[in-house]
């Protein structure tokens, strides 16, 4: 196809889409860099007009390209870095060079110009990061000076653990019962120091109270059980400077949201099986909601939610210990023989008890088993319904012991108390749905 036929083809509406999506995202991009040159009174490379049509030629670059095969792409981009190196020198000869941000943005406006053509929901993401960065200047500025060499050191030893460690354990089991697969509980090793260190990042930007709340909605969404592990931990090193309240309310909330996920991945498979256990769930969320907003009640009139981050051992030391998902890692393990062997010698003896085991290890695996079970055999859906609720109470009870074993006394007092009060709540549902059943 030549140029005159590329645009004499008539309108293709998904292109005329993707390129309103190129305009719009090299004006956000350009937006912020305007904004921020009068703001703070400078003058950098670009506004909003000149990163839109940045955007605008790389996507025309790729689609020419991609209908033609010419190698106006290629130019274009020699272009554009030829065009932004002149200017970068000239500006450089005037001193008035405030670093090459907007020229590495104006190059990354063009590329995501050009993404829009293949992934046009990949490039919003791409440009909505870069926009971040790019306004983030103070705010990463102080968050850099604020880091401190045992901070940057452990980055850098998460990163060998992610990154070298990782992909070199067998994908496979490696015991005669196939079992322990090391990959799988690297990565749960991994989960966990990375909660850890997410929280101890969002307590030093936002402060502890705040950070933890944080903490504990991500974790909630990643694991609850390996943020009851990093929060009992935690709870250790803070127990001079009494945040282990916080931390509970922190872990408390983690577990309401495990409820909520449970929840959206049984609906999005099987409604009539939500709904049986909408009720059971939602009590068992409420219990969870009180119980934070009465910890949180409690950190207001003792005036524990004023911490400062003095010189103590919860901060001056590393963000995380390899150590301490070591041993959640072998605790976990050991459940898991564990619940092989029950299987073994007790599988026969119902779903129930396979409900209880599998609470200590996963709460989604086994849910979607009852989802699987329920689908197959509609007349087993008060069965299933009551095996998830059956996980969920074990798995309160599972983490109860986490926090009992791993955590501070006060921190496991508090856990295990309001724990016990969802699983008995739980327990009650339960017997609730024997009665419509």
């Amino acid at each position: 196809m030549n140029f005159l036929q590329l645009f004499s083809n008539g309108i293709d509406l998904e292109i005329l889409f993707k390129l309103l999506i190129a305009i719009f995202i090299g004006a956000f991009i350009g937006l912020e860099r305007e904004k921020v040159q009068q703001k703070e009174n400078l003058k950098e490379f670009g506004g909003i007009r000149t990163f839109t049509l940045i955007s605008m030629i790389g996507f025309l670059s790729m689609l020419i390209y991609n209908e033609t095969n010419s190698i106006f792409a290629f130019v274009s981009f020699a272009g554009l870095i030829i065009l932004i190196s002149i200017n970068y020198f000239i500006e450089l000869q005037k001193k008035e060079i405030n670093g090459i941000t907007s020229e590495v943005g104006a190059i990354m406006t063009y590329l995501i110009g050009v993404l829009v053509y293949f992934n046009y929901l990949l490039a919003i993401i791409f440009c909505i990061i870069t926009a971040l960065i790019l306004s983030g200047k103070k705010s990463l500025h102080e968050f850099v000076n604020k880091i401190n060499d045992k901070e940057f050191l452990a980055t850098i030893e998460f990163a060998i653990l992610a990154c070298i460690v990782l992909p070199i354990l067998p994908h496979e089991a490696i015991d005669p019962w196939g079992i322990f697969v090391p990959y799988d509980v690297w990565i749960l090793i991994l989960l966990i120091l990375g909660i850890s260190f997410i929280g101890y990042i969002l307590n030093r930007i936002i402060g502890e109270s705040k950070g933890t709340i944080f903490t504990g909605l991500i974790g909630g969404l990643a694991s609850s059980t390996a943020l009851t592990q990093s929060m009992s931990e935690k709870s250790k090193l803070d127990a001079n400077i009494k945040s282990y309240r916080i931390l509970a309310c922190g872990t408390i909330i983690a577990s309401a949201v495990m409820f909520i996920r449970l929840s959206a991945i049984i609906s999005v498979f099987n409604l009539e099986l939500f709904k049986l256990i909408l009720l059971p769930i939602s009590l068992m969320l409420f219990a969870s909601i009180m119980e934070v907003l009465i910890n949180l009640y409690i950190l207001k009139k003792q005036n524990h939610h004023k911490v400062q981050h003095k010189k103590n051992e919860a901060i001056t030391t590393s963000p995380f210990k390899i150590f301490t998902g070591i041993k959640f890692a072998v605790f976990f393990i050991f459940t898991l023989f564990i619940i092989e062997f029950a299987n073994k010698y007790l599988g026969s003896k119902g779903l129930y008890l396979a409900a209880v085991i599998s609470g200590m290890v996963d709460v989604d695996v086994f849910s979607l088993s009852m989802v699987k079970l329920a689908g197959e055999s509609p007349a087993l859906i008060f069965t299933a319904a009551k095996g998830v609720v059956i996980v969920a109470i074990s798995n309160m009870f599972f983490k109860g012991l986490i926090a009992f074993i791993f955590g501070s006394r006060n921190f496991s007092k508090i856990i295990f108390k309001n724990f016990l009060i969802t699983s008995a709540v739980g327990i009650l549902s339960v017997f609730l749905l024997n009665f419509l059943h």
